[in-house]
């Protein structure tokens, strides 16, 4: 495990969820599918992560077409693949990123499971090899967006462009 300060374990602790949530919105958008906003919250006391996340689009599952269903499916996937590789950069092992982001997308990937996966027909390692390749892409774009997100806890359309 890392060797860091208080400050930046708690710097760790914002920007972990902020990363997971800015790589579900940046895959929605870039899918076509509109954010109405991003919003990160403050766990209550004595839960397992200090903050976490919410990605509103208003969209409707059963309403999807097969290429929204995809590009949900890559999400759900994208969240925990971002957050693994901003963990990966300060210091965790690729194997203990993994498992943290991957234990924190619980909610995640049990929706994709329950609701995307019957209709879509896709095996999940494609999704989740298709998120992981769009996040590596998107890199650049999805730091950008953690950090705005981790100081305003809330970001909208206009900053995800």
């Amino acid at each position: 495990m890392l060797n860091v300060s208080r400050r930046q374990s708690r710097q760790i602790e914002l920007l972990t969820p902020a990363h997971h949530e800015a790589g579900h919105a940046v895959i929605l958008v870039d899918g076509g599918i509109s954010v109405e906003s991003v919003q990160l919250f403050k766990s209550e006391r004595g839960a397992s992560r200090p903050y976490w996340g919410h990605v509103s689009t208003g969209l409707e599952v059963e309403e999807c077409s097969r290429q929204q269903l995809e590009v949900c499916g890559v999400c759900a996937f994208a969240g925990a693949e971002a957050e693994a590789f901003y963990l990966m950069l300060v210091g965790f092992t690729q194997a203990e990123a993994l498992d943290l982001a991957y234990s924190g997308a619980e909610d995640d990937l049990a929706t994709l499971f329950r609701e995307v996966l019957p209709r879509l027909r896709l095996q999940p390692e494609y999704l989740r090899s298709s998120a992981a390749n769009a996040v590596h892409a998107q890199w650049p774009r999805i730091e950008r967006i953690a950090a705005v997100l981790a100081v305003r806890m809330q970001v909208g359309p206009r900053d995800l462009g």
